[in-house]
């Protein structure tokens, strides 16, 4: 189990409210607000439930992860006649989002049944957790702030795209399309049963469609923000799930201009971490999660809300707009739900565009030509292909809790970049064996190959007409010096982009989608720095 620097009990008290009871931790650390974190509003009405959130530190806003689990049991000695407590710890962020902090999350459910049981020995317990699992003084001087790092593995050392001339191009995009995924079954490490990247087929589930909008705002890494209603532990699984999906493969991070920036998860917030939004959101992108309604007021705070009626898809607001998914989208959607085996649910009406009149006479145009033998859509073709390539296999493996790993998603989050490539098992010594399924990687490694997609073929625009502007506009006197030559490449740009509709389409969006040929602008400007427009929609025959 990953070290902890602070471990704490909670109550909750109708007169005195949130109550820090006990606590063990190192020196110099601030424990104030940890109960406002613990205790989101609303838990009072859940039976149990667990908290993920973030602990700032003085020195930087996001030192710790913290867990908290949550338990209500009846006590008929008390005002309420029910005792509310919460046993919670700090991890250092020395790896991933959470610094593997589920790990945590059983023996902290245990815990808080023994406190609650009003047996001395439940502080007991407490107390001899705290010990086994406190960080060591040697680990305490080595705490670095990886959410801080970039988005992509450790190992990965970015290298800014640089002004090259075109003949110095160092590989071509067609070299970087990814391979098929293997259907052999995957050397996959399992997992903890309390890992948030097992709730992502319930994640696809619970948004449908929405999804990939949701997506591509994180893409862009704007701040969003879930309003949910308790209880909290899903929520919190949202939020690291919308992070994961949005990683930039390592294989295109080195075509971009700007560092990939990892999209920051702060999972449970409240009232009192305005402040906090407020700073990450001048840093970079981020989502979280709040049972707080009264932030959904704070427009300034996030660029991105999404709320949960009772009844009906999530609705998605950006800019005081309802954003919906597209018509391509939604074939996604029925390919990964068909290819992962999800449950069948209401097909969404209202959260998808309607088919646009271009799109109807173009598919009626293909029909008539072909006499009736053409798809209406020809990317659904391709849809099907790309998610055929989902391994959805069996494997055995034994559990291996004390192995550690660089990152929270190390036994589980393959190279993007490189679908077919299988990560690497670990020895275990452990003699508990499972059976798992490995929906969660054919999940991830679905949304990297968007990405790649995306980024690979808005390179390969971009560099194509910068090449072209670049030999049409040189004189035809080979002796220019480093300073014209760099005048000339920066002239060329400032130029506009322009991504026919076939770009579009091969980029991964739907070309008759208005919000997705605005979402290309939009990563072009964000992670290439050029201004990317795309031509006026229509087609002809002869």
């Amino acid at each position: 189990l990953p070290p902890i620097s602070a471990l704490f009990i909670l109550t909750f008290d109708t007169h005195r409210g949130y109550t820090l009871t006990h606590s063990h931790s190192l020196p110099n650390l601030d424990l104030t607000g940890v109960e406002f974190k613990s205790l989101p509003s609303g838990l009072h009405r859940m039976s149990s439930d667990l908290v993920y959130f973030l602990h700032p530190s003085p020195d930087t806003h996001t030192s710790h992860a913290g867990i908290s689990a949550f338990l209500n049991t009846p006590r008929p000695d008390l005002d309420r006649g029910a005792l509310m407590l919460s046993v919670g710890c700090l991890v250092p962020l020395t790896s991933g989002r959470l610094g593997r902090a589920w790990r945590h999350a059983k023996g902290l459910r245990e815990l808080a049944k023994q406190v609650a049981s009003d047996n001395p020995s439940g502080i007991e317990a407490v107390k001899a957790y705290w010990e086994e699992h406190r960080v060591s003084e040697s680990e305490t001087s080595s705490e670095a702030e990886i959410l801080e790092s970039p988005s992509t593995p450790s190992s990965l050392r970015y290298r800014r795209a640089g002004k090259q001339p075109p003949s110095t191009r160092q590989r071509s995009i067609s070299d970087m399309t990814f391979p098929a995924t293997p259907t052999t079954p995957m050397n996959v490490e399992p997992i903890s049963p309390d890992h948030p990247i097992l709730s992502l087929p319930g994640y696809l589930e619970t948004f449908g469609p929405l999804v990939f909008p949701l997506y591509r705002a994180a893409l862009l890494r704007k701040r969003i923000l879930f309003i949910v209603e308790p209880p909290v532990e899903r929520a919190c699984e949202w939020v690291y799930d919308t992070s994961i999906l949005a990683n930039i493969p390592s294989s295109v991070a080195e075509l971009v201009r700007t560092a990939p920036t990892r999209l920051k998860p702060l999972f449970s917030v409240g009232v009192s971490d305005i402040g906090m939004l407020e700073a990450e959101g001048k840093l970079g992108g981020w989502v979280a999660c709040t049972t707080d309604e009264i932030l959904k007021m704070k427009t300034n705070l996030y660029d991105v809300v999404v709320t949960f009626p009772a009844k009906g898809w999530p609705v998605v607001e950006e800019g005081g707009k309802v954003v919906r998914a597209t018509q391509r989208d939604l074939r996604r959607w029925r390919v990964l739900k068909t290819a992962l085996g999800l449950e069948e649910e209401e097909e969404p009406c209202a959260e998808v565009e309607r088919v646009t009149w271009g799109e109807l006479a173009y598919s009626g145009f293909l029909w008539w030509a072909s006499a009736g033998e053409k798809r209406a859509c020809e990317e659904d073709d391709e849809e099907r292909v790309f998610g055929s390539r989902l391994p959805i296999t069996p494997y055995r493996d034994e559990e291996d809790e004390s192995s550690s790993s660089d990152d929270d998603t190390a036994p589980l989050l393959l190279d993007a970049a490189s679908p077919g490539k299988s990560p690497q098992r670990r020895t275990s010594t452990a003699s508990t064996t499972h059976t798992l399924t490995t929906p969660e990687l054919d999940i991830i490694t679905y949304f990297h190959r968007l990405t790649t997609r995306t980024f690979s073929t808005l390179s390969e625009v971009i560099q194509t007409q910068s090449d072209e502007d670049y030999f049409d506009n040189a004189p035809t006197t080979p002796d220019l010096t480093d300073r014209e030559s760099e005048e000339m490449r920066r002239r060329g740009e400032e130029k506009v982009v322009v991504l026919g509709l076939e770009d579009v389409q091969r980029a991964g969006g739907d070309m008759w989608s208005g919000s997705d040929r605005r979402w290309m602008g939009e990563v072009g400007w964000k992670w290439f720095g050029r201004s990317v427009g795309v031509e006026e929609g229509g087609w002809g025959c002869c």
